[in-house]
């Protein structure tokens, strides 16, 4: 099953219910549309269909889980089950980037155009010249 809100506006209709998960980091499912450039913006771990969202959480598409999806592999639960048994958190090793390379890419993965970045960078610095211009106040006392 997958029905877009172009195709298949009216049965989408009765999915209305789907609502997206937080935009933070880490929260959403994320699995890809097929054939599309839009991944399900569910919370991660969620029952049912996938579903894509667009501007204020208007439902796109729907569209269910691959069998893949449905049921982890041997290998990855014997990894999880090693993993938990030796007490790891993360990734860490050799190969692990660190925590600011982490955090700049889940940031960027979160920013969906170079117009959503432009505005968090003005955000930011707009932020940041308040705090200065409230601390001037205040020292000035």
């Amino acid at each position: 099953m997958h029905l877009t809100r172009l195709e298949h506006g009216e049965r989408l209709h009765r999915f209305r219910h789907l609502r997206p998960a937080s935009r933070l980091p880490g929260r959403r499912c994320g699995a890809p549309e097929p054939g599309v450039d839009r991944r399900c913006a569910r919370a991660r771990g969620h029952r049912g269909p996938h579903a894509s969202h667009g501007t204020f959480g208007r439902l796109l598409a729907v569209w269910e889980p691959r069998r893949a999806e449905l049921q982890p592999s041997a290998e990855a639960r014997a990894r999880v089950v090693r993993s938990a048994s030796r007490g790891h958190r993360g990734t860490g090793g050799a190969d692990d980037p660190g925590v600011p390379y982490r955090m700049t890419r889940r940031v960027l993965k979160t920013v969906s155009s170079p117009e959503q970045l432009g505005l968090v960078v003005l955000f930011l610095g707009l932020v940041a010249w308040g705090v200065s211009v409230a601390i001037r106040i205040v020292s000035a006392w």
